[in-house]
């Protein structure tokens, strides 16, 4: 009697043992894959973007952009930097106006009055 009980309480403890090392490995993988996924939340966060002069909205992270993203700002940017016109020229002179006033002479805002 006392050879079967005690057969019987080391098969328990054998199979608590065995479930308790396999919650705690299932318990550590959670642990590693929630992790893992703040990580990824924290650190790569996508921002929706529509270049200038395009309808087409680009998700785009920190850490990596599309490449037709990169293509259409590229695109955005050279027509807006190849628009040259009486308005636009009078613009950016109006514009360095503004920012060097405080900080330049005086002869120099009147040559950029003259054009």
């Amino acid at each position: 009697m006392e050879h079967g009980a005690r057969l019987s309480t080391s098969r328990v403890m054998a199979i608590a043992f065995i479930f308790m090392s396999v919650l705690i490995v299932l318990s550590l993988s959670v642990n590693v894959i929630q992790g893992v996924n703040n990580y990824r939340l924290q650190n790569e966060q996508r921002t929706a973007v529509t270049p200038m002069a395009f309808n087409a909205p680009f998700a785009v992270s920190q850490n990596s952009a599309d490449a037709s993203y990169l293509q259409q700002m590229a695109l955005s940017f050279i027509a807006l930097r190849l628009n040259v016109s009486s308005e636009t020229v009078g613009n950016d002179s109006n514009l360095l106006i503004v920012f060097y006033v405080q900080i330049m002479p005086d002869d120099f805002v009147m040559q950029l009055h003259r054009f």
